[in-house]
């Protein structure tokens, strides 16, 4: 599978990946704040699919699983490695 002869299929370096990763970094401390400013607005809605019965339904669906402000993503974002101090068994790897 690939192209060429020998099926290799990516040509990605140490160095390639770690020339990028200040880039991908800030860009992933933008998203997470993008992503905070988004939950921050929709709390700010409170309810607003109403009392009716089809806003009773969607407000059974999606208030188990909306996350309130205050509150972060569970999954660790690069914002949580300040100063691209990421985790040292992660950083470690391929030096």
């Amino acid at each position: 599978m690939g192209t060429g002869g020998g099926g290799k299929v990516l040509d990605i370096k140490v160095a390639d990946i770690k020339s990028v990763a200040p880039t991908f970094h800030h860009q992933s401390v933008k998203l997470s704040e993008a992503l905070t400013k988004l939950i921050t607005t929709l709390d700010g809605y409170g309810e607003p699919w109403g009392d009716d019965k089809p806003g009773k339904d969607f407000g059974k669906q999606y208030k188990p699983n909306q996350t309130t402000s205050g509150t972060t993503p569970t999954t660790p974002s690069a914002a949580a490695y300040p100063n691209n101090a990421w985790p040292r068994t992660a950083r470690s790897r391929n030096r």
